[in-house]
């Protein structure tokens, strides 16, 4: 994650967007222990952690973005988004590339999504929608 130069709430945005948007975490799983082990009713509070001996540093770790191509239109964040595509590009290429391996890149015509990546410049060249 590139956050450098973004303010506070566009980090926010940007965060928000890579929880929504995570499908699943290649090279991981989800732990989950009580925030506060001493409380037996404490919350619990999820991490990933690495699978099959990768690093603690989570460099074998790779987050998988997709979003639902009926809903995508009436998403506020995606609307941010796209309003400033800087906050979470990394975001972006990352559910055009899921969503192209996946065959369904060709639901997200019509929708303000599909629109973004027929038009910019990046996407046009790997082959748009």
């Amino acid at each position: 994650m590139a956050c450098r130069g973004l303010t506070a709430g566009e980090v926010l945005i940007h965060n928000t967007a890579a929880r929504k948007y995570l499908v699943k975490m290649l090279g991981a799983k989800k732990t989950y222990e009580p925030f506060d082990p001493n409380v037996a009713t404490s919350p619990l509070i999820s991490y990933w952690v690495p699978d099959n001996g990768c690093p603690i540093t989570n460099a074998c770790s790779v987050p998988v973005y997709a979003v639902d191509p009926k809903t995508i239109d009436s998403d506020t964040v995606m609307d941010k988004i796209l309003a400033k595509p800087a906050i979470a590009s990394d975001i972006l290429i990352n559910i055009y590339n899921t969503m192209k391996r996946m065959g369904n890149l060709k639901d997200l015509k019509g929708t303000k999504l599909g629109y973004f990546y027929m038009v910019t410049p990046y996407f046009k060249d790997k082959g748009g929608l």
